[in-house]
């Protein structure tokens, strides 16, 4: 990339980060917010296909640009010589990531590198891409095994009458004397048919409301 072609990207991403590293405080309240309203528009990115900037990515250009002391250099897109080639791990960082994974089968891969750095496996500095130790388990079968799915399908009772279901619905208002008194739908539903056997409006939803409603749908049934 030209180096005009660097400095309109490194405008750009100051553009995006500006509210964050101009000296003004802000509370974490409103650096959620502005982060959510820039995560969610929809920009023209000088040189580039994309139209949305993730929370990571303007994160990272924050980062940069505080670390590097406010240069807009630390801006300019990064180019790859080694793009297409996988990132080399040492030996160290090798055998660290194995005993890691070993001694904590069901982490995440995030989780594993963080650890990693902590315990001082790999240097300070190390840098080490996501992607990267993601192929790296992958190639030596070292990626968690993801949990048996449980079944979330719907039940259905076997045979009719085997299981009511019930349910109450709050209906229309009616006027009693001088007043006017809510109603509600009591009624039964065939778990297997979805047929409904009973189904009644009550001045209430208490118990004995319920009870009347559940004895004369039994009654219905019987007499069916």
């Amino acid at each position: 990339m030209k180096e005009k072609q660097k400095i309109d990207v490194a405008v750009f991403r100051f553009s995006i980060i500006h509210d964050f590293v101009n000296g003004i405080m802000l509370d974490h309240g409103e650096k959620e917010r502005l982060l959510r309203e820039k995560c969610d528009r929809k920009w023209v990115i000088p040189h580039s296909d994309k139209t949305s900037i993730s929370r990571g990515t303007i994160q990272r250009w924050i980062k940069l640009y505080e670390e590097s002391g406010n240069n807009l250099e630390s801006l300019y897109p990064r180019g790859r010589n080694d793009r297409g080639k996988q990132r080399a791990l040492d030996e160290e960082t090798c055998l660290g990531l194995i005993r890691l994974r070993e001694e904590m089968p069901d982490v995440t891969v995030p989780f594993i590198i963080k650890i990693i750095k902590k315990r001082d496996v790999v240097p300070p500095n190390t840098y080490l891409p996501l992607s990267t130790v993601y192929r790296f388990f992958h190639q030596h079968n070292l990626m968690r095994k993801c949990a048996t799915v449980e079944d979330r399908r719907k039940y259905e009772a076997e045979m009719p009458n085997d299981i009511w279901q019930s349910d109450v619905l709050h209906g229309p208002k009616l006027i009693a004397g001088d007043k006017r008194r809510k109603t509600y739908l009591i009624a039964f539903i065939d778990d297997h048919s979805r047929l409904i056997p009973y189904g009644q409006f009550y001045t209430s939803e208490n118990v004995q409301s319920f009870m009347h409603a559940f004895e004369q749908a039994l009654l219905t049934h019987l007499f069916e």
